[in-house]
């Protein structure tokens, strides 16, 4: 099963950051290679993870810092909050 084509929520995470000797960033790197993922396929899997945030509070201040990162990076086009397409 493709999970991506399934429109599964698709979260990058480092919870064993000290198991696995990683960082957050060496994940995106991971699966932008693994998935010949975009920068707007990233930038969009970023975003939507918001969604499934459990501190309700948060979301609306992570959406506005990541429209407005988008804007400072001349990214127009991803600055719009639009849920784009991410699969494969």
């Amino acid at each position: 099963m493709n999970f991506r084509r399934a429109d599964c929520p698709e979260i990058h995470q480092t919870d064993d950051k000290g198991v696995f000797c990683t960082s957050l960033t060496k994940e995106y790197q991971h699966a932008a290679r693994a998935f010949s993922l975009t920068n707007i396929q990233l930038y969009d899997i970023a975003y939507a993870a918001i969604d499934h945030i459990f501190d309700e509070d948060s979301k609306a201040h992570l959406r506005l810092r990541f429209e407005e990162f988008a804007r400072q990076h001349e990214l127009e086009q991803f600055a719009d909050g639009v849920q784009r397409d991410t699969s494969v």
